[in-house]
């Protein structure tokens, strides 16, 4: 285990119902924790950022992860910006990129963000994955924009039923039964993410 400065003891502050701040960074889908400048403690983290720190597979705190730190700290006089993003290899291959600002107090605030597929490198994934037709990727890439069936089937010069009888195969295709579901698969398959268990 993580110890003086490592993974134990990391984000045992609890969640107060009330504390917004800090539901919402459980939320979030990228790492994100406080640490003191010489990563003696752990203050805050959220559960994203700890599995990715288990990733690492390491009972220590990644050299990469150390020197963005300290370069984080070096830049104190630039107080209120983040370092550029530092890449960090897992052992499976994934990469993390490492985002560093530092706060006051000797304290560090630390983001993980996995590498995300570009729009056009996941929708050829998502063909070859799972042989998805050219029409059904640009329905999927619109859907992941946001849009709604009206917009989609305006966009794609087809009808509202046929808008829905795509999402329909699509849906099948990728074993989900909503749109919330689908964003959230593509989502993970974006960042080459396993999917939860």
């Amino acid at each position: 285990m993580f110890n003086g400065g490592e993974l134990e003891g990391m984000g045992q502050r609890p969640i107060e119902p009330g504390d917004l701040a800090l539901e919402a960074l459980g939320e979030l889908e990228i790492g994100v924790f406080v640490c003191t400048s010489q990563i003696a403690r752990f203050l805050l983290a959220n559960e994203t950022a700890r599995r990715q720190l288990r990733e690492l597979g390491t009972a220590r705190i990644h050299p990469t992860l150390k020197t963005a730190i300290a370069s984080s700290m070096e830049r104190d006089s630039l107080a209120g910006t983040f370092t550029p993003a530092v890449p960090l290899e897992l052992p499976n291959g994934r990469r993390l990129f490492v985002r560093t600002k530092p706060l006051a107090h000797h304290r560090v605030l630390v983001t993980l963000s996995g590498e995300v597929l570009r729009e056009r490198e996941l929708l050829e994934l998502l063909h070859d994955r799972f042989q998805i037709s050219v029409r059904e990727r640009q329905v999927i890439s619109l859907l992941r924009s946001g849009q709604a069936n009206e917009q989609i089937a305006r966009e794609l010069g087809i009808s509202v039923g046929t808008v829905k009888q795509y999402l329909n195969g699509i849906f099948k295709t990728f074993d989900v039964h909503s749109r919330g579901e689908l964003v959230a698969l593509i989502e993970r398959i974006a960042r080459e993410e396993p999917p939860p268990r």
